[in-house]
């Protein structure tokens, strides 16, 4: 028995709430077609997603994931998401995958897009050209929000995560929390877009990217006591 392929769903089954398993690698063509009872999918692994797949689940909204980085939201799709996959659905606040090679092959008809007719919030990654040229072309009334992978360069100090995710235009602890580094002997100074110079960046500021981007730590060099006789020098320093 082939479990990597979710092949349908019966649109009988009275279920609300639906666990693909983590085998699954593909949700087949028409996999969940009009099922009305169900409102709620629980994923913990991405996967590529068919034609028609949830089409006409008319009650379906909302996808748990716990797939990926969820500071978002959980990650829908893998590599392919076909045309009319979630048409006529209530999904609102979902999350694409940065992987994704294949969204809405069938673009020439608008009526063929994933989510023509929908009105939620998607979130996507803005360094993927797929869906960047998608949102360009489509005729669609989503609110298309663009996520930035932000790298954290500690600049020679410590600190507990390498990168946050953060939605263009809105402030970078909106979703996550710029995290505190430390450095022996050093005190931080904040979070900044350049090694030298640049903008310094707080929680409270506005992702100045929709693509991925570095943010350098800066810090302040603690003060030194140093007696030398009768005199207390003092030193300190910038880096």
């Amino acid at each position: 028995v082939n479990k990597t392929i979710l092949y349908t769903h019966s649109k009988n089954d009275s279920a609300t709430e639906y666990t693909i398993p983590s085998t699954v690698t593909n949700i087949a063509h028409g996999a969940f077609y009009s099922n009305k009872n169900i409102t709620t999918i629980n994923i913990s692994s991405s996967f590529d997603i068919g034609w028609k797949a949830f089409y006409d689940c008319s009650n379906l909204t909302t996808i748990n994931s716990t797939a990926g980085n969820t500071t978002i939201n959980g990650i829908v799709g893998k590599n392919t998401i076909d045309p009319k996959a979630f048409l006529n659905t209530k999904l609102n606040n979902i999350k694409l995958s940065k992987d994704l090679t294949i969204f809405n092959s069938s673009s020439e008809n608008k009526y063929y897009e994933p989510f023509a007719e929908g009105t939620g919030t998607i979130y996507y990654y803005g360094s993927n050209s797929v869906i960047v040229d998608y949102i360009e072309n489509t005729t669609d009334t989503l609110v298309w929000k663009a996520i930035a992978t932000v790298t954290l360069d500690a600049n020679g100090g410590s600190v507990s995560k390498d990168s946050i995710e953060a939605v263009y235009e809105e402030t970078y602890g909106s979703h996550d929390t710029l995290p505190i580094p430390t450095k022996t002997g050093y005190t931080f100074d904040g979070w900044y877009t350049e090694v030298s110079g640049g903008t310094k960046v707080t929680d409270e500021t506005n992702t100045i990217k929709s693509t991925d981007h570095t943010l350098y730590a800066r810090w302040q060099k603690d003060a030194k006591d140093l007696t030398i006789g009768d005199y207390v020098l003092l030193e300190s320093g910038d880096k």
